[in-house]
Order: C-alpha cells, then structure tokens, then sequence
C-alpha cells in the first residue's frame, strides 16, 4: 500500500465525513435564511462554518488531485448561501467526490504494485476485485482459485442458480432451455461455440479450480497465474456478454 495515497485518502473522507455532519445540521434547521439566524446559529450553539470547512477539504484534495471541474450551480452551491445547498451538496455532490477519491487510491495502488499495469488492464473488474491482491503478495494460487471461483459466482449470480462446477455449467449453458446463451443457438456455429464454451467452463473448475482447492501448496509461477487469471476474465466477459433467458 503507498502509505502517502492512504494518507490523502482518510484525510479526504475525515474532511468529507464532517462537512456530511454540518450540512445535515444546517439543513435541518429552519429558518436560517432570516437576518441574523445564521449568525446566531454559528455564535450561540456553535454551528460549524461549512464554506471554511470545504475550502480546507479543497487543501487537502489538491495535494492528489487537479483542480475540481465544477459546474455554474455546484460554484454557486458550495458558497452554502441557501438553505437548500446544504442537503443538495449531500444528494448531489458528496458521493462523485467519494468516489473520485476512491479510484485514486486504487490508481495508486496498482501503480504501486505493477508499474506497467498490463495484466490489471487485461482483467475483468470481477477478476481485478476478487484476486488482484492475492496476485500482487505472491499467493498465485489463491489469486488463480479465486479468479475461477469469482466466474462461477458470477454465473449463479446471473442466473439465480442454486448449482456450483459442472452441475453448474450444464445446466446453464444447454443446448435447450439455456439460462445463458452466448450468441445464438439458431445457427451451427452458435451451437458450436456454446457447447465448446461448456467445456472450457468445464475444465476451468475441474482442471483449474478444484486442483488448487485442495492444496495448500503454491505451485504456480506468477507468469502461470497471470495467464489463468486472464483466462478467468474471458469467462467472465463471456458471462457479462451472454443473452439471460427469463424463465
């Protein structure tokens, strides 16, 4: 983990955690838009002060980030002149910012870890989620058992199925009453990548998952688990591009 990125990123959500508790607070309140109410609700009860808050958010963004591209109305909101800003930045602006802030650390992470970051562009986002960090500590056989049991998850999850391995497979992807099909089934050729799909599918849990399942030893270089996991996110882009069959 870059201990600096992680840094910038609890700092960023600490900033944005508070600024979410003032809005609630002012937004809440009534009438704050009357002469002097603010004033009093700031001096008297000791509401925070949400535009100095957010330019020392602002501080600590621009130590990662380039300077916010904001639109005519959020410029206009985050002066918090009315009452309605404060619940609005809520609903409309706190999350972008979250998430923003999320894909940097994880940019950083992969940045940190491979350089190159060929093999995370290759992956699925099921695969990258599932067994990226195993891959990067050097656990190759949990990455590559992970990445296979993550397609089937995904298929169950697709499908609502109950079923798991081959079961699982079968059953799915069957030439009649397919839950799943991957282009056609009305063409010799449909027909013929779906009954081969069936058996690589096939073979990734039994030749591939099962085997590492019940081994404690690694066994796998990591140019091995590169390949496998790369072979699990061409599964997996098949599953995302298969035709669901509603029942």
């Amino acid at each position: 983990m870059d201990s600096a990125a992680f840094d910038w990123y609890t700092r960023t959500c600490e900033k944005l955690d508070a600024i979410e508790r003032a809005c609630f607070l002012w937004g809440r309140e009534e009438g704050i838009d009357r002469p002097g109410r603010r004033h009093l609700l700031h001096a008297a009860k000791g509401y925070p002060d949400v535009p100095t808050m957010f330019d020392q958010f602002l501080d600590v963004w621009h130590e990662k980030m380039p300077p916010y591209k904001w639109s005519r109305e959020t410029m206009r909101r985050i002066e918090f002149s009315d009452q309605s800003d404060y619940l609005d930045f809520i609903t409309i602006n706190l999350m972008p910012l979250r998430e923003a802030a999320r894909l940097k650390l994880i940019t950083a992470r992969v940045e940190q870890h491979d350089p190159n970051i060929a093999l995370f562009n290759l992956l699925h986002p099921i695969i990258a989620n599932r067994a990226w960090d195993f891959y990067v500590t050097n656990h190759f056989r949990q990455a590559v058992e992970t990445s296979v049991t993550a397609v089937f998850d995904y298929i169950r999850a697709r499908t609502q199925s109950q079923l798991d391995g081959q079961a699982l497979v079968t059953e799915v992807f069957k030439l009649e009453g397919a839950k799943l099909i991957l282009s056609t089934l009305d063409t010799e050729s449909g027909r013929s990548e779906q009954k081969g799909f069936i058996n690589i599918f096939v073979g990734a849990y039994v030749g591939i998952r099962n085997p590492l399942a019940h081994t404690v030893i690694n066994g796998l270089t990591q140019k091995e688990a590169a390949e496998h996991m790369v072979l699990a996110s061409l599964l997996a882009s098949k599953v995302d591009k298969a035709i669901l069959v509603e029942d």
